[in-house]
């Protein structure tokens, strides 16, 4: 589950990371990347909501595999190096993009020990940072060698060993799927109780508000640091990568105090 929230994350940072080189391939001004991010997103809150229904018709390992597939098709479209390849290529991202939290949910209720739950969920969005980092350090390198586009066509090959490799945990993983398609009607049920809950509509809250100033971090960081500071795409993307292992580090050590104290809410405020 760590490994395919690596490269999921991956693949919705790869063209920020290269937002200068593929801007003027497509003949806009780097900053505009931030568009692309929002239509990955609007894609994935969009279609997230049926992604428990596809968990349990399919089960976690099939939707696991379903957003790893997502990914290198976008990929493959975003390289394309055409506006209408970039837009068609961030849709297909969001649309697996929301798959992944709930399969290893899924999981997670099935085989984590209840008191360590906190740590081993924290390691597992541990891959959000990492896969920010793994593209902020390695897609740089890679396009000045090879360009961006075959740097983005490359890093592919990373989604499709990890879903092969998932091949062979299917059978034991998803041997709880439902056999009996599920009601499309009730995809929303989990929204209607968010809203209805004063709890999860604080943490909601919360949560779009880090969300938002994450994306903002991962969008436009490298752009700023070369067309407003000079420094090198290189450089820049070292930098990103660092800021992302210090989430890690963050992501698992407050989960530790988390299970340690059980005073989760207090340590979401302190951070």
């Amino acid at each position: 589950t760590t490994a395919v929230q690596v490269f999921t994350t991956f693949v919705v940072a790869a063209l920020p990371t290269l937002a200068l080189r593929a801007a003027a391939t497509v003949g806009l001004e780097p900053h505009m990347v931030g568009y692309q991010v929002s239509i990955i997103y609007a894609s994935a809150a969009v279609l997230s909501v049926y992604s428990g229904l596809v968990v349990r018709r399919l089960g976690a390992c099939a939707a696991s595999m379903i957003a790893l597939a997502t990914g290198i098709a976008g990929l493959v479209a975003i390289s394309t190096g055409t506006l209408a390849g970039i837009v068609l290529g961030s849709l297909v991202l969001g649309a697996g993009y929301g798959l992944p939290g709930p399969a290893a949910a899924h999981l997670f209720m099935r085989y984590a020990p209840l008191g360590r739950r906190n740590l081993i969920f924290s390691v597992k969005q541990s891959g959000m940072p990492l896969g920010v980092a793994l593209a902020s350090i390695l897609l740089p390198s890679l396009s000045e060698r090879i360009g961006w586009q075959c740097a983005l066509l490359a890093s592919t090959l990373f989604l499709l060993m990890i879903l092969v490799l998932l091949l062979s945990r299917r059978r034991r993983w998803d041997d709880d799927r439902s056999p009996m398609p599920v009601a499309a009607t009730r995809a929303f049920a989990g929204v209607g109780a968010v809203l209805a809950d004063p709890v999860l509509r604080v943490i909601g809250g919360i949560g779009l508000c880090y969300g938002g100033y994450q994306m903002c971090v991962i969008a436009f960081t490298v752009t700023m640091l070369v067309k407003e500071f000079g420094w090198t795409l290189i450089e820049a993307g070292m930098l990103a990568g660092a800021m992302q292992i210090g989430g890690v580090a963050g992501r698992i050590g407050f989960s530790l105090l988390a299970d340690a104290t059980s005073a989760g809410l207090a340590i979401l405020c302190a951070v």
